[in-house]
């Protein structure tokens, strides 16, 4: 075992200067982000209320693909672009590689999901929508999700961080202001809240191409193939971590789309996105940490960072965690009515799994920064079988529960796993540079 000596000074330093300004940073994104949250809450809830169980898992089925989707087809490249922006490549070339990549890519998927549609094969997730024109909306939502991701990566990398934050705000706005239109004068349906879904990220995404082009100089830059080439060998390489994340985190609902009966995908689906209210904490942290661990040499620094802001993740996500235990039975039923009160037991089990899930994502940015995203992508391969047994056996016998407790047992593992390999490899870091 490697015993760290001579450095609390170096520890105490650290720890203040990241104290001051970085910390400055996490709170500014942190509160916008919970502005933008509540917003959202508001439009979610209400949507959930209105629809009923049944009409929301139509929802949550036609949402999910394209989500999943837009979680496969970017191949790593937006986060690929947040280390190499840091490393002082060109802006303009970063941009014009990924922004060709991604639109012929969803392009390609998009078109032959409509010609598939079009041939008559029939999706079960778009069952819930009646016209053929919101099937299609809802497949092009995987370039507009793909195009956000993108955008809002390369501003992070430029070091625009409230941007992107604002941006999600405007897009919560607005769909909270097209709700409530549809609910005073005319009706909620999914058709049309898939068409707010469209048509909110497509605003969002006009916005951020605003702020990119003021950034860089798009016209005077040129595609690269030896960057591209280069991006590709970074991001791939984190790919299988994302996608496999992903899969942890989208699964559930991707399979009970095809097996339950809508009523009971709805009240899975109102648990699921409870569950993941506390997400944006880990997300507030890692949106600001990642830049400032890429921009940092020192292994001892930056460990220091790391275990500072999982200091603060825990308590917080543990807290919130522990109230929702306590006060959520009454708050679901007040809330969304009693017609989801089964929704309240696997938003707890889902809840904790994101506080275990969180806490890795915190840990995981020391390896994407560093310039090793695959150990990201060997953690997650390791928890896949966890996740596939805890999934069959416990959604077999126990129903959505069962599927919500496997994924809580699912994240606690990839916590564990994490925090092993985040040892090991932070132990031979200061081993290399003499720290010890």
């Amino acid at each position: 075992m490697i015993v760290v000596t001579g450095n609390v000074g170096l520890l105490s330093a650290t720890a203040e200067s990241f104290r001051s300004h970085g910390a400055r940073q996490i709170a500014g994104v942190f509160s916008l982000r919970m502005i933008g949250f509540a917003i959202s809450a508001v439009s979610y809830l209400i949507a959930a209320r209105i629809l009923g169980p049944e009409r929301w898992g139509g929802l949550a089925a036609a949402l999910v693909l394209p989500g999943m989707l837009a979680a496969f087809l970017d191949l790593g490249l937006p986060i690929s672009n947040v280390y190499y922006l840091n490393r002082s490549r060109d802006a303009g070339v970063l941009f014009l590689n990924g922004a060709i990549f991604l639109t012929v890519v969803s392009l390609v998927s998009v078109c032959l999901s409509g010609a598939a549609m079009l041939w008559g094969v029939q999706i079960k997730y778009f069952a819930a929508i009646h016209s053929a024109g919101v099937v299609l909306a809802a497949l092009a939502t995987t370039y507009l999700l793909l195009l956000r991701a993108f955008l809002q990566q390369f501003l992070r990398g430029l070091h625009c961080y409230h941007v992107p934050i604002a941006s999600q705000i405007y897009h919560d706005v607005f769909r909270l202001g097209a709700i409530l239109t549809l609910f005073c004068f005319l009706e909620i349906t999914v058709d049309a809240l898939v068409l707010i879904a469209f048509s909110a990220l497509l605003l969002v995404d006009v916005y951020l191409l605003r702020f990119v082009a003021l950034k860089i100089r798009i016209r005077k830059a040129h595609p690269s193939f030896s960057q591209f080439r280069e991006n590709m060998s970074y991001g791939l390489r984190h790919f299988l971590g994302t996608s496999l994340e992903a899969l942890n985190t989208r699964i559930d609902l991707l399979v009970l789309a095809l097996f339950l009966d809508q009523r009971t995908l709805g009240i899975y689906a109102l648990a699921a996105g409870l569950g993941e209210i506390v997400h944006f904490v880990p997300w507030a942290v890692g949106y600001v940490l990642q830049p400032k661990l890429t921009r940092e040499d020192d292994p001892f620094r930056r460990q220091a960072i790391v275990r500072r802001c999982l200091g603060v993740t825990s308590a917080v996500l543990v807290t919130s965690w522990v109230s929702f235990a306590v006060v959520g039975s009454w708050l679901v039923v007040w809330v969304c009515g009693t017609q989801y009160r089964d929704s309240y037991l696997p938003a707890v089990f889902l809840m904790g799994g994101h506080v275990w899930l969180g806490l890795a994502t915190v840990m995981n940015k020391y390896f994407t920064a560093t310039g090793r995203p695959e150990i990201c992508s060997l953690t997650r391969a390791l928890n896949l079988p966890i996740k596939a047994a805890a999934l069959y056996f416990l959604c077999r016998y126990f129903g959505v529960t069962g599927a919500a407790l496997s994924f809580g047992i699912s994240s606690l593992a990839l916590l564990l796993i994490t925090c092993a390999v985040y040892r090991r490899i932070v132990s031979v870091d200061l081993l290399k540079s003499g720290h010890y």
